[in-house]
């Protein structure tokens, strides 16, 4: 097999690539590109891309795939160690010690070993790259022993705890990444704290937020609706109790009950949806609110000039399950012109100033999503304010060019470039 990172500035890791689940790498990916950085990328596994999103395969010529099946994983580590025994089984006792003094269980460590193995019999025994960048700090333990053979400084992004229905890896795979990774990188000051409270040393942690690519999100704000005209509402999200759809469904109930007339979209699917539908028939809500499973990147930036407000009703929890870390979905109608109406969580405070460059209410609370409706319906004087005040907190705070030049400097300090001294 040909080396990946053969020449190579960054390998980018992904456990999934492409993937619409995941448009953060892709747009990680446009950074580098955009930057002339040269990138490979390694991920697990490639599920298949339909002919409506093109855009999450522009980089495929540039991806290795690596089976993490364990099958597979132990497979290739029998035959590295058959082939060449001297250096793969120091290599293997090396993998182990990374997790030494950890809390993990005897399987874990020893999958960490079996998966640096396989690494070094199916790609070579380093990297041969300046930085390897982990999505997922998680999957980034699986990487370490195979960084540090090599002395290649490991960059690990930290999206948050797992969605309702995901699975939870032992946390000792995040005790492995946050102490042999150079740095952790988070979107905002709370994801930030989020990843010290599950280990990570303070002093490693990076605060550079997911951008968006203005170019893709051009300001057209839609004009506000004449007297009698419906209010037109967007909720984007996968349909999981953690996003807290049912609120924005219970929140229209309340609108629908107070004559103001409005048009909702809901685009996403998942588990929540049969949930969803029965509140909107329990209501009557069949004539308002409309349900997309799927739409195109280039369908979903037309929907935003289309609309007046994107809703973001998101919950937080108690019980170790996602929490939203920045809500990208509010700077893409930010930048787009649209109103944002989000709930008071996680990180979206972070992101999203109330009564400056949109709202922010109360979560759990059906009743301050609709107060929050029914002032913008009835008074459009601010609308104007608010919208130029979004689209330059996105500008100055999410732009990928900006961000993209704070990821480059950051690569730059851990290889020890001079550039990076100077900067």
């Amino acid at each position: 097999m040909k080396d990946p990172t053969s020449k190579t500035e960054v390998l980018v890791v992904a456990s999934s690539y492409p993937s619409v689940s995941q448009p953060w790498i892709e747009s990680h990916l446009r950074q580098l590109d955009q930057a002339g950085i040269d990138f490979r990328i390694l991920s697990f596994s490639s599920p298949p891309i339909d002919d409506s999103q093109p855009s999450l395969s522009r980089f495929l010529n540039k991806a290795t795939f690596l089976s993490w099946e364990t099958i597979d994983v132990v497979r290739s580590a029998i035959m590295g160690v058959v082939r060449n025994p001297l250096p793969a089984i120091p290599a293997f006792i090396a993998a182990l010690r990374t997790s030494q003094g950890i809390a993990m269980g005897v399987k874990s460590r020893l999958r960490i070993a079996l998966f640096t193995l396989h690494l070094r019999n199916s790609i070579g025994p380093v990297p041969n790259a300046r930085v390897l960048h982990v999505h997922f700090d998680q999957d980034a333990a699986l990487l370490i022993p195979w960084a540090l053979a090599g002395s290649v400084p490991l960059i690990s992004t930290y999206h948050g705890l797992n969605p309702y229905g995901v699975s939870r890896n032992d946390l000792g795979y995040r005790e492995v990444a946050y102490r042999h990774s150079a740095a952790i990188l988070a979107n905002t000051g709370f994801a930030g704290d989020q990843a010290t409270q599950l280990g990570c040393p303070e002093r490693k942690v990076r605060i550079i937020p997911q951008p968006i690519h203005l170019e893709d999100f051009p300001f057209r704000p839609l004009p506000p609706p004449e007297p009698g005209q419906p209010l037109r509402i967007l909720t984007v999200g996968r349909l999981q109790r953690d996003k807290g759809q049912a609120y924005a469904v219970l929140a229209a109930a309340r609108m629908h009950q107070a004559r103001i007339p409005f048009v909702w979209t809901f685009v996403g699917t998942g588990p929540d949806r049969d949930r969803l539908l029965h509140l909107v028939s329990r209501f009557g809500l069949g004539d308002t609110i409309s349900f997309v499973d799927r739409m195109t990147q280039s369908d979903l930036k037309d929907e935003y000039h289309r609309s007046h407000v994107l809703v973001l009703p998101s919950v937080s929890n108690k019980h170790g399950h996602l929490i939203e870390t920045q809500g990208v979905v509010l700077q893409e109608a930010q930048a787009s012109g649209c109103l944002v109406v989000s709930t008071r969580v996680g990180g979206i405070p972070d992101c999203v100033s109330d009564d400056i460059d949109g709202i922010l209410v109360a979560e759990r609370d059906s009743s301050a999503i609709f107060s929050a409706l029914r002032r913008l319906y009835s008074s459009t004087d601010n609308w104007e304010r608010i919208r130029q005040n979004g689209r330059t907190r996105v500008i100055e705070q999410f732009d990928a060019t900006i961000v993209g030049d704070k990821i480059r400097r950051l690569y730059q300090l851990l290889v020890g470039s001079p550039q990076s001294r100077s900067a």
